[in-house]
């Protein structure tokens, strides 16, 4: 549990309590060599799905996809990045899920089903890396996404969203984060009011700083892909 934790962030740390902290822990571990691993799980007090697989470019992108196969989407989330021994960085989630329509709940059963959709999506997204993934063309939206100012004076990039929730915003924001080039490191979703309120904090697939022109395409890019 405290290598686990001293892995982690440190907003994971200041998120969640110690006894939440052993069960990730439990269940990071549990994800073996598997290319994904997904359990019900505790988060702060009520109750999520943790979903563990390597990071990489896109990887939210196939979660949602994942999701929607199944007919469920994400009331909630919190993402984070941590680096495993030997130097490979693992995305650990933490996603709050509703079913769509008047199905069943979202059960163990459904849990491993989805899993294997993720499981299989993964694999394909290996096989076939240098496909591009391309973010929805929409109109100049009635939505905002830019970047804290302050966090911007400290060398990070903080990337903040508002728009109306719609199904599928978040595989649009992913996905146009992902044609640019940048992979995101944690973020945290939710939505007041039918409006996505979401904080990505992202890097440079290559670990370069971002220059200011990289940061306009990257903006515009994500506004592009937001409901009009």
């Amino acid at each position: 549990m405290t290598e686990f934790l001293a892995s982690m962030p440190a907003a994971y740390g200041r998120a969640f309590s110690a006894a939440d902290v052993a069960e990730h822990a439990r269940i990071v571990a549990h994800r073996g060599k598997a290319l994904a691993h997904a359990e019900f799980c505790r988060t702060g007090g009520g109750s999520a799905v943790c979903v563990v697989a390597d990071d990489r470019p896109g990887l939210l992108a196939l979660l949602t996809d994942a999701l929607l196969v199944h007919n469920v989407g994400i009331r909630s989330a919190q993402a984070y990045c941590r680096e495993r021994p030997g130097g490979v960085a693992e995305a650990v989630d933490f996603l709050d899920l509703q079913q769509a329509g008047a199905g069943p709940g979202f059960d163990v059963a459904e849990l491993e089903s989805f899993l294997h959709t993720l499981t299989d999506l993964i694999a394909e997204d290996i096989r076939v890396s240098a496909r591009p993934s391309s973010a929805p063309v929409r109109n100049v939206p009635a939505a905002r996404a830019y970047f804290e100012l302050e966090a911007l004076r400290r060398n990070q990039y903080l990337l903040l969203v508002e728009a109306p929730d719609t199904q599928g915003l978040l595989h649009g924001i992913t996905s146009a984060l992902h044609a640019q080039g940048v992979r995101i490191l944690n973020c945290q979703i939710g939505t007041d009011a039918g409006t996505a309120r979401d904080r990505f904090e992202i890097a440079s697939i290559t670990s370069d700083r971002l220059t200011g022109v990289e940061l306009c395409d990257i903006q515009l890019a994500v506004l592009d892909a937001l409901p009009g």
